[in-house]
C-alpha cells in the first residue's frame, strides 16, 4: 500500500552534522551560562567556591535578572545600558534553548527539524529545518561572552589573536 501523500517517501541521510550543531550550541549555552555566574560572583564579591554555591540555584532567566539587579545598583538605578542589552539579548537565546532541548528533532531524513509546542500558544512550530540554522545562534553566543565581559569591565581579558 502506497503512502498517503502527506508522507512522502523516507530517505535517509546521516543525521551525524545535525548531531553536531545541536551538540554545539549546548556547549555554546553552557558557556555563555558559566560566564554570566562567573561575572555575577565576581561583581558581588564572592570567591569562586562561594559563588558556584550561592548561584547552583539560579536557573538562567533568573541569573540574567540578578546581573542586572547588581548592575542597577552598581548605577545608581538603573542598569548599564549596554550590559542590559546583551543580557535580554541572552533572555531571547534561552528561549530558544528551551525549543532546542523540550522539543522533539526529527533527524535522518531530507527533512530534518524540530517541533516545538509553546506552553502559552498550545500549537506546535517547526524550527530549524535548514542546515546551519542553529549554528548561527551558537556563534552569537560566542561573540556575546567577550562582549559582556567587555560590558562589565570595559575590556576583554581573552586572547584575541
Amino acid at each position: 500500500m502506497p503512502l498517503p501523500p502527506q508522507f512522502p517517501p523516507f530517505e535517509y541521510v546521516d543525521p551525524g552534522p545535525l548531531y553536531k550543531e545541536i551538540g554545539r550550541f549546548v556547549f555554546e549555552f553552557s558557556q555563555l551560562e558559566y560566564t554570566i555566574r562567573h561575572h555575577l560572583g565576581e561583581k558581588a564579591g564572592m570567591k569562586d567556591q562561594v559563588a558556584d554555591m550561592v548561584t547552583a540555584n539560579l536557573d538562567f532567566a533568573r541569573l540574567c535578572s540578578t546581573m542586572l539587579a547588581l548592575s542597577a545598583q552598581e548605577e545608581g538605578g538603573k542598569p548599564e545600558p549596554g550590559l542590559e542589552k546583551l543580557i535580554n539579548e541572552c533572555r531571547q537565546i534561552n528561549d530558544v534553548r528551551v525549543r532546542v532541548v523540550h522539543g522533539l528533532w526529527v533527524a535522518g531524513t531530507t527533512n530534518d527539524r524540530l517541533i516545538h509546542t509553546s506552553r502559552d500558544k498550545m500549537t506546535a512550530r517547526i524550527f530549524f529545518d535548514k542546515p546551519g540554522d542553529l549554528d548561527k545562534y551558537s556563534e552569537r553566543m560566542a561573540s556575546l561572552r567577550q562582549e559582556i565581559t567587555q560590558a562589565i569591565y570595559g575590556h576583554w581579558f581573552g586572547n584575541t589573536a
